[in-house]
């Protein structure tokens, strides 16, 4: 793919007809449904703040990116994701949670929107190619395989800028299957339950499906790290 041909083609807005469609048809398109206007949304290296009718992005090249979304009242979410040509992802987004919905596209919907792409075109964005090059760069010595390793197991994969947490009075609640057991106070209950830890400060963890799988960092001897030292000290006393 010729990066810097497509770069001067949508900076003069010249795009020869042969280009525009093998780009259409050999690039990715992420479809996101149901999304307001004024949000913020980005790609890479690139954010738009969204406008009304706004339905996705287009012309995606293979390979790995970052897609993520903000609210005004929400911390920012995105997800990884690696293209491989002319692939189609649908996701919706819910208002209420203010985030994507869990419930997947079937391949039935993604069938309808490929055949329905050429009429949603003008509602699409363009992959911003202006900054793909510095994306490449960054990104070069990611591959899928770490992107599955790391990602969290939420349905979506989705990385917050914030992470959720729940509490232990959640957590207990949750199995009790009745909140009111835990967070109601009446004249049986006159103290709500409380769980802190040492400084007084509620006891709360990452929510299930949240976390983020880094590798774990091994436990290394003291007596290896002396030994290391003394070769590292070695060496610079010789040179």
């Amino acid at each position: 793919m010729d990066i810097e041909k497509i770069k001067k083609a949508m900076a003069n807005d010249e795009m020869p007809q042969e280009l525009a469609q093998k780009l259409f048809t050999d690039n990715g398109f992420l479809i996101i449904q149901n999304c307001p206007a004024g949000l913020e949304f980005g790609v890479d290296y690139k954010s738009w703040t969204l406008a009304d009718k706004f339905l996705g992005l287009k012309l995606i090249p293979p390979g790995i990116h970052y897609f993520f979304i903000s609210t005004e009242k929400a911390p920012r979410i995105g997800f990884f994701k690696c293209f491989k040509g002319n692939e189609i992802l649908l996701l919706r987004w819910d208002k209420q949670t203010e985030s994507f919905s869990e419930k997947l596209a079937s391949k039935e919907d993604i069938e309808r929107l490929k055949a329905n792409l050429q009429n949603i075109d003008r509602n699409l964005a363009a992959y911003p190619f202006s900054t793909a090059q510095n994306w490449i760069q960054l990104s070069n010595f990611i591959n899928e395989k770490t992107i599955e390793r790391l990602k969290p197991k939420n349905v979506h994969g989705l990385i917050t800028g914030q992470p959720e947490t729940v509490t232990k009075e959640e957590e207990l609640a949750a199995e009790l299957n009745d909140k009111s057991k835990v967070f109601n106070v009446d004249r049986e209950h006159p103290d709500r339950v409380r769980f802190q830890d040492s400084a007084g400060l509620p006891i709360m963890k990452v929510k299930e499906g949240f976390e983020i799988p880094f590798t774990k960092i091994p436990d290394v001897p003291v007596s290896f790290l002396l030994l290391y030292l003394i070769i590292y000290a070695a060496i610079f006393w010789l040179l």
